[in-house]
């Protein structure tokens, strides 16, 4: 009777087999969506980088434009004084706010690479223990399992041992 409730052994060992086969494959799964994230966080790095030489270019073609303004404008001081120091305080002033914007602009790009930076070590981290914490589990359901099928052995060793002794019994009687 109280095999036909658990089922045989044999059944539950490989329902336990079965289980502990489910459970891998969905720790697996996993792994491949957390190798997912960890990609989309590269390309993100990456699309940042991007941003940034684009940003360093655009400040370059900015200060070469503005060599070539100085070079016709040097050209054009010759009319007048007057207006040679005007332009020659307008380029200033424009060379100023540049310097300023670039400034501005490369302290931006440091805090949003250090926060990005940072981003990317608490995700790197919280992945990392989630994949140690996942080890740990399939660890101790293997060794849950191994125990288990040690347990159903030494139970089937005493039943074993529990009939040859009746049948000695019933022999000697």
């Amino acid at each position: 009777a109280r095999q036909q409730y658990f089922g045989s052994p044999q059944n539950r060992i490989e329902k336990d087999a079965q289980l502990l086969a489910n459970r891998i494959a969905l720790l697996k799964q996993e792994e491949v969506k957390t190798r997912k994230k960890i990609d989309e966080t590269k390309k993100k790095a990456k699309e940042i980088l991007d941003k940034k030489k684009q940003n360093e270019e655009r400040q370059n073609k900015k200060m070469m434009d503005s060599q070539k303004n100085q070079q016709h404008l040097a050209k054009n001081q010759k009319h007048s004084f007057e207006t040679r120091k005007k332009r020659q305080d307008d380029i200033k002033n424009t060379q100023a706010t540049i310097a300023y914007q670039k400034h501005l602009e490369a302290k931006e790009l440091r805090k949003q690479s250090k926060m990005n930076d940072q981003k990317k070590k608490e995700i790197v981290q919280d992945i990392t223990m989630r994949n140690q914490e996942r080890k740990n589990i399939v660890k101790f359901q293997e060794e849950y399992g191994i125990r288990k099928q040690e347990q159903i052995k030494q139970q089937k060793k005493e039943e074993f041992q529990n009939n040859y002794e009746e049948r000695l019994a019933e022999e000697f009687r």
